[in-house]
């Protein structure tokens, strides 16, 4: 029997018999997803927002002129909603890619930022193990988690993965596991 539930992580075999593991990440953990949703903080983001949006209307009045100040507050709301917009997008999350080589692991190290392109390698020589670390914070009462695939190699944890569900981090680590062992 097919199951009806599709994986949370796509598995793409390279004619070199690389495995790419393609995972959805975010950009944001639980510890700062939950402050951003409490009252405080959602209120000084408002405060900013309106403050760059009529900023941004007195600018394009200056260039308009001043009889076109509806227009400009019209043009520059849309300007700042587009931008928060696409700055949500790119906090929301990305698809992240994981190498497994008969060999070792690719990645992009978490700690390196957002834009830098420079994959990380570990042998699997040099694994005593990867495991699940997860993370837990609670804001206004609710009780988030946010979980990390990590990796043990040379007396150091190394965090292969962003912020991820703890049953992805867990399906990621036994594919990993699975594929090693098959090396």
């Amino acid at each position: 029997m097919e199951s009806s539930f599709k994986a949370k992580f796509d598995r793409d075999v390279q004619p070199d018999g690389a495995v790419r593991l393609v995972y959805e990440e975010r950009r944001i953990g639980a510890h700062l997803g939950g402050q951003l949703a409490a009252t405080p903080l959602l209120f000084a983001a408002l405060f900013v927002l309106f403050w760059l949006w009529l900023g941004v209307a007195v600018v394009i009045s200056a260039l308009l002129g001043e009889k076109q100040l509806g227009m400009s507050l019209v043009v520059a709301l849309a300007i700042v909603l587009t931008a928060t917009v696409f700055a949500g997008r790119k906090l929301r999350g990305k698809n992240a890619v994981l190498v497994v080589r008969h060999d070792g692991l690719q990645f992009l190290p978490p700690e390196r930022g957002p834009f830098s392109k420079a994959r990380a390698q570990l042998a699997f020589r040099d694994i005593d193990d990867i495991y699940v670390g997860t993370e837990t914070s609670s804001t206004a009462g609710r009780l988030r988690a946010t979980s990390y695939l990590y990796a043990h190699a040379g007396g150091q944890k190394i965090r292969l993965t962003r912020y991820v569900d703890e049953a992805l981090a867990q399906a990621l680590a036994r594919e990993i596991l699975a594929i090693a062992k098959r090396a």
